[in-house]
């Protein structure tokens, strides 16, 4: 998966929100690449974030797909992999 939002200017602020994006299967650039909310854009047009920034788009979120087996700790120092204890 891949976190990406629109350059400035490509869609108003409104729209400018952050996307979850499949990686493609191929080696080969695609010329548009598709959100999991539908919505399509040249790469060009795209900004990669690491971390999401700014709003995030609810219907990309909502077709996230989820974990399916339980989440593990992270025992070496008696705190999950996320830090807390």
């Amino acid at each position: 998966m891949l976190l990406a939002r629109p350059l400035p200017g490509v869609v108003g602020l409104r729209q400018r929100v952050s996307h979850v994006f499949r990686l493609p299967d191929t080696t080969v650039p695609p010329d548009r690449v598709t959100a999991l909310c539908g919505a399509s854009f040249a790469p060009v047009q795209l900004q990669r974030v690491d971390n999401p920034t700014g709003m995030p788009c609810e219907l990309c979120l909502a077709r996230t797909p989820r974990q399916t087996g339980p989440l593990v700790a992270d025992e070496r120092q008696g705190r999950g992999s996320d830090g807390l204890a």
